[in-house]
């Protein structure tokens, strides 16, 4: 019995009722069928009479309820089995009848229906173990599935304007006949016709290839059977450390605002900016602890399915740049089977639980840096002194930047693990991992110039000089700008990582490769920000111990000059780590004005650490002059030298300036399903009758947007000035 057949029967009847039945009772015994994977802008969830609500990720579903997105709404469901539904703008979808048990996955059922809009479906092992079981309806036709991922797209009368198929095939069917959809054809239904003549997805109208083109783009969680509730409560989890980080995004944002601001309220702000990343990080770690939680429990569905007789179902298409490529992509996938899905799925879980570890790690020590940072605030307002002020409110801002660095490089371990179990390819996952762990790296260098800007704290409070009570000011806020660097690196290899779930770049390998280059170049202008608080930080020394005055002000005023250093290599990799976004994110209209302005923050910088390098020898000259005559010499070339840093420094925050305009320093989070143009369809219902020729071709009304980004850790606090 052919179950999608548009005909009925008694019999037919009889047994979907049966199914139905079979479906309340296993929903009864095993409660809700899926879950909402990713939800963004206007999407709402209606069950039977009740009410709409809206939807968030990780929202459970029974059978009887249906999904409608807005015009700026999508969404991504996944079934218990696997089943894949990623809804476009201005669709309906309803779930009419599902049950699935691993116990028994030959029993599976699931009929559905896209009432209207554009969807990417994908089956799950349902589809596989047995097609027959799966019907799934779509405006006035049927489709009979094959073991299938396709795009369907249906007018608001019930027209399907596409039927286009990746991989596997279905039997499209109205009244009227009946066609076969292989891989990469497509074909269409007009009301009360019959379906027209397959062809080639390229050979389809261009309003078609547009929505088939976004929907290609899509990152998809992977096709296997999941644990619904735990699958769900990562899902909350993932979404609950985007709103926190968003939350850190803003405190971070107000912090650096605050940095002109008298030292003891700038402190205060930042603490504040430590606090929220640290709250950020928790929800990034716990993220990751849902994951390995839902990767586990998934493990034992597809091992009790397969022990039970389930075939394997065939994986979805990886993303790709057009509706070409992705049937390309395709042939190159393996053959699901049961030891390759095992396997996948163990791997998944391992990968979550290393980022798991990782990101706790990372929220420990966001969490220590946020204790400093208040530390730093309440001896800041209760410093006796302006430079120990200065110095405490330093201190405060390393440590703010080292907890958004670590918030930061927890977001990246959670994006990572996520890939683990989607579509992203090998390939690319394999670059977000060494990425995310590059940011990791970066994390702890920032770190570790919290003690740096600690001590330095303290060494103005005590000094007994104004020369060494500036110099450990200046030292702090050398530590401070290293921090804010670090802090800028690890934003752009956390950006990187973001490849295995942003669509866009996966359109070719050398964007990724662009972005890798300038997310090098961030760690580059780091480091050397770091040999700066380095130097500051001897300078500050040689101050302290320094036995006449003007020796005392030479080192003071070296340690200030590696203070400006740092901030313009700070400066610089904020605007490196612009330019990876940028590449990322496909921001590519400006590029040439980006580059070249990034490139003239780096000049700069390199400039003022040639000046500071000249200042931090006058010092040593001065501290070792035979004469008073000779160490005065020295002082002045330190002075002078310090004084052209500072100018260099100003000059590399504002080429940096021009790039963050344009591109803020934010690690963009994107959604897997990133159309946010109404799908308007109608021309389908003027196409020619079967047999009378190539349909007319269609000005687009879905173009592939460009993405923006969603979740904003927090800005770098580079020394010196705001990035």
């Amino acid at each position: 019995m052919k179950l999608f057949k548009a005909s009925g029967s008694v019999g037919q009847s009889t047994l979907w009722s049966l199914f139905a039945l079979l479906a309340a009772l296993s929903n009864f015994a095993w409660g809700a069928v899926g879950y909402v994977h990713e939800a963004s802008g206007d999407v709402r969830v209606q069950s039977g009479s009740a009410a709409a609500k809206p939807v968030k990720p990780g929202d459970t579903f029974d059978p009887g309820v249906t999904f409608r997105t807005s015009g700026n709404g999508n969404a991504v469901i996944k079934f218990e089995d696997g089943q894949l539904a990623s809804m476009q703008p201005n669709t309906q979808f309803r779930v009419d009848q599902y049950s699935f048990s691993a116990n028994n996955p030959k029993a599976g059922i699931s009929a559905i229906k896209l009432v209207q809009g554009a969807m990417r479906f994908v089956t799950g092992l349902i589809g596989s173990t047995n097609r027959d079981n799966v019907r799934l309806a779509a405006g006035t036709a049927t489709i009979g599935i094959r073991g299938s991922d396709m795009t369907l797209v249906v007018s608001a009368t019930g027209a399907v304007e596409a039927a286009t198929v990746v991989h596997g095939g279905i039997v499209l069917q109205t009244p009227a006949g009946t066609t076969n959809v292989g891989a990469g054809q497509f074909s269409a239904a007009p009301v009360g016709r019959a379906p027209t003549p397959v062809a080639p997805i390229a050979a389809a109208p261009a309003a078609v290839q547009a929505v088939v083109n976004t929907t290609a783009a899509t990152v998809l969680p992977v096709n296997t059977p999941v644990a619904v509730q735990a699958a769900a409560n990562a899902a909350t989890a993932v979404a609950a450390a985007r709103s926190a980080q968003a939350a850190s995004a803003a405190a971070t944002a107000a912090a650096a605002a605050a940095k002109g601001a008298a030292p003891a309220v700038a402190a205060a702000a930042a603490a504040q900016a430590a606090r929220a990343s640290a709250t950020a990080a928790a929800a990034q770690a716990t993220a990751a602890t849902a994951q390995v939680q839902a990767n586990t429990q998934a493990q034992a569905v597809v091992a009790t399915a397969f022990q039970a007789g389930a075939t394997p179902a065939a994986p979805p298409a990886p993303p790709a740049a057009s509706a070409a490529a992705q049937v390309v992509a395709a042939a190159a996938v393996p053959v699901a089977t049961v030891a390759t899905v095992q396997a996948a799925a163990a791997a998944a879980t391992q990968v979550a639980r290393t980022a798991a570890s990782v990101a706790q790690t990372a929220s420990t020590q966001a969490t220590s840096a946020a204790s400093a940072a208040t530390t730093a605030a309440t001896q800041a307002s209760t410093a006796a002194t302006p430079a120990a002020a200065q110095a405490a409110a330093a201190a405060a801002q390393t440590a703010a930047s080292a907890a958004g660095a670590q918030a930061t490089a927890a977001t990246a371990q959670v994006t990572v693990a996520a890939a683990a179990t989607s579509t992203t390819q090998a390939s690319v996952q394999a670059t977000a991992q060494a990425a995310a762990t590059q940011a990791t790296a970066q994390a702890q260098a920032a770190t570790a110039q919290v003690q740096v800007a600690t001590t330095a704290a303290t060494q103005a409070a005590t000094a007994t000089t104004a020369a060494g009570a500036q110099a450990a000011a200046s030292a702090a806020q050398a530590a401070a700008s290293a921090a804010g660097a670090q802090a800028a690196a690890t934003t752009a290899q956390a950006t990187v990582a973001t490849v295995a779930t942003t669509a866009v770049t996966q359109q070719t390998a050398t964007v990724i490769q662009a972005a890798q280059a300038a997310a090098t170049q961030a760690v580059t202008q780091a480091q050397a920000a770091t040999v700066q608080s380095q130097t500051a930080t001897v300078a500050s020394n040689q101050a302290a111990t320094a036995t006449t005055q003007v020796a005392a002000q030479a080192a003071a005023s070296a340690a200030q000059a590696a203070a400006s250093a740092a901030g313009a290599q700070a400066s610089a990799a904020t605007a490196q780590a612009a330019v990876t976004i940028a590449q990322v994110t496909g921001t590519t209209v400006q590029m040439t004005a980006i580059q070249a302005a990034a490139n003239q923050a780096a000049a700069q910088a390199q400039t003022a650490t040639a000046q500071s390098q000249t200042a931090a020898t006058a010092a040593t000259q001065a501290v070792a002059a035979p004469t008073t005559a000779a160490a005065q010499v020295a002082a002045q070339t330190a002075q002078t030298a310090a004084q052209a840093a500072q100018t260099t420094e100003a000059q590399a925050t504002a080429a940096a300036t021009q790039v963050t305009v344009i591109v803020p320093v934010v690690v963009p989070v994107v959604a897997p399903t990133i159309s946010t143009t109404p799908i308007l369809v109608s021309a389908i219902d003027t196409l020619p009758a079967t047999g009378a020729g190539p349909a007319p071709a269609v000005t687009p009304t879905v173009t592939q947007p460009t993405i923006t980004p969603t979740v904003t850790p927090p800005p770098i606090l580079c020394g010196g000035s705001p990035c």
